[in-house]
């Protein structure tokens, strides 16, 4: 695949996202090219997949030692109100084995949000933030702009960077 196509592929979400595999499947045809027929039914459908688990208990996977991550937490449950009683907070400081049985990498967990759905499956990055948001009302919306192909991988770069100094920091 030529050069710029490659990188737009990256950009969109090609080797970031599990909705868009090798070219002439996913999002890109078999040119390399970008399907805006098959990116917007592919993410309409994992759109859909995601609201259709708004419901039932989930695990979130959190950094306790982190302060910002205690904020987001704290503001998540404000917002969220009774939505959020649906909602388990798991503190992964020093829990690498306990994590390892829930099938989390736990240098993962503290570069990456997790969370763990009702039928033991595991979100991660966007997916995870997605999922959380979509189960508060006034979140939907921004739950929504951030699955939108252009802009999640682009805010999971963002993310990354963050983190990795937020960890960095922390060292």
């Amino acid at each position: 695949m030529p050069f710029a196509r490659r990188h737009f592929y990256h950009f969109i979400g090609g080797s970031e996202s599990k909705y868009a595999p090798e070219p002439g499947v996913g999002w890109l045809n078999k040119a390399g090219w970008l399907d805006v027929i098959k990116c917007h039914s592919g993410f309409r459908d994992s759109w859909r997949a995601l609201m259709n688990r708004t419901q039932g208990k989930l695990i979130v996977f959190y950094d306790g030692s982190c302060s910002t991550c205690i904020k987001d937490r704290r503001w998540y449950e404000k917002l969220a109100g009774k939505t959020g009683e649906s909602v388990e907070w798991l503190d992964i400081t020093g829990r690498d084995d306990e994590l390892l049985q829930q099938g989390v990498d736990p240098d993962k967990a503290l570069r990456e949000l997790h969370v763990k759905d009702d039928q033991g499956e595991i979100h991660r990055e966007m997916d995870a933030y997605i999922l959380l948001m979509s189960r508060v009302f006034v979140l939907k919306p921004l739950a929504w702009l951030i699955s939108l192909p252009l802009i999640r991988p682009a805010l999971a770069k963002l993310y990354h960077a963050w983190v990795e100094r937020r960890l960095a920091a922390r060292a």
